[in-house]
């Protein structure tokens, strides 16, 4: 009667200390997810757009939806992502010149405005002042593919080799992808 009584109590005890051990992971994945939301609203609030934002794939999908397209396009899948850089690009030159020859009696302006550059100038005396402005937005996805040059049991005992990094470039005004010159990525530290 008492060896009953203690495995009863023992399996009790194991199964209640197996409760409060899921309960402390729980606890423990609620409170990473509390500090990367809470790391995500301050980076947005303070419009800190050189910070990190962490995002799991179904938060990425239901608020970047115009992103997930351009990966579609691109042929990567959102899984393999695992840094996306968002850049806008802005670029502004004014020339004057001087002509020696002529010289033009009124004022002349003139304006071209296209969707990624803009161009202004005047014509006045003998000056002729251009204004030129190029802006583009692009975005730098960095990814990873299976390194299939390595057979499936080697991969599976080296799993730092088991992928490989590659990075992509999408302008929005030229629609379409730039190559990429150089990609390093730096470890052992």
């Amino acid at each position: 009667m008492n060896i009953k009584n203690t495995i009863k109590i023992v399996i009790v005890a194991f199964f209640l200390l197996g409760i409060i051990i899921y309960q402390q992971v729980k606890i423990s994945r609620l409170n990473e997810d509390n500090a990367r939301l809470t790391n995500n609203q301050y980076t947005l609030i303070t419009n800190s757009y050189n910070r990190e934002l962490l995002l799991k794939e179904k938060e990425f999908k239901k608020l970047y939806k115009e992103l997930t397209e351009h990966l579609n396009k691109l042929e990567i899948k959102v899984k393999q992502v695992e840094r996306i850089v968002k850049v806008q690009y802005l670029y502004r030159d004014t020339t004057i010149t001087v002509l020696v020859q002529d010289t033009v009696e009124d004022v002349k302006m003139f304006t071209v405005k296209e969707d990624c550059y803009d161009i202004r100038g005047i014509i006045k005396d003998s000056l002729i002042k251009t204004e030129l402005s190029f802006r583009d937005s692009l975005d730098v996805y960095i990814y990873r593919s299976p390194n299939k040059a390595l057979s499936w049991w080697y991969r599976l005992w080296h799993p730092k080799d088991k992928w490989i990094y590659n990075a992509a470039v999408y302008s929005f005004c030229q629609q379409d992808t730039l190559t990429v010159k150089k990609f390093i990525r730096i470890y052992g530290r």
